[in-house]
C-alpha cells in the first residue's frame, strides 16, 4: 500500500473516531482531500506574514500549505478537537497549535498584531454552526 493511501485511510479513521466522540462539532462526512486542498490555496504564495488556518481537522490544507512553500513557523492552527490538536502537534511540529474554539480566537490569539497576519483559511462546518458563532468568527478573523 503506497504512503499517500496509508496516510488518507489513517486520516479518516482518526476522522471518524472524532466524528463518533464529538458528531456535533464535526461538520462533514469525511476530512477534507488534496483537490479541494489546492483550490483553498491556489494564490497562497502571494501572502506574506503568519497564516491562520480554523479548523485543520486532519491536516490536509495544511499539508498543502506547506507544499505551497508556507514555512511551519508561519503557521497558526486553531483546532478546537483534542484529537486533531495532538495530530497536528505530531504532524507539523514547527507549527503554532492553538487548542481553542474559534469562536473564542479572538482572546486566543490577543498576542497577535493584526499587520502580522496575511491569510486566515477556514476549514470550519460554517452551516452547522449557531448564527452568533458565525458572526463572532466572521468579525474576528476580519480584525486579524
Amino acid at each position: 500500500m503506497s504512503s499517500d493511501v496509508s496516510s488518507a485511510l489513517s486520516d479518516l479513521k482518526l476522522f471518524v473516531t472524532s466524528w463518533a466522540q464529538r458528531p456535533k462539532s464535526i461538520g462533514a462526512i469525511a476530512p477534507s482531500g488534496a483537490s479541494l486542498a489546492r483550490l483553498m490555496t491556489n494564490d497562497i504564495e502571494r501572502v506574506a506574514g503568519l497564516l491562520i488556518e480554523l479548523g485543520p481537522g486532519t491536516g490536509a490544507i495544511t499539508q498543502q500549505l506547506i507544499s505551497c512553500g508556507v514555512e511551519l513557523d508561519r503557521l497558526i492552527l486553531v483546532e478546537s478537537d483534542p484529537v486533531f490538536v495532538r495530530r497536528m502537534k505530531e504532524v507539523f511540529p514547527g507549527a503554532s497549535v492553538v487548542f481553542a474554539a474559534a469562536q473564542q480566537m479572538a482572546t486566543a490569539l490577543a498576542h497577535l498584531e493584526p499587520q502580522s497576519v496575511g491569510a486566515l483559511i477556514s476549514s470550519l462546518p460554517m452551516r452547522s454552526m449557531k448564527y452568533d458563532d458565525i458572526d463572532t468568527v466572521i468579525r474576528d478573523a476580519f480584525s486579524l
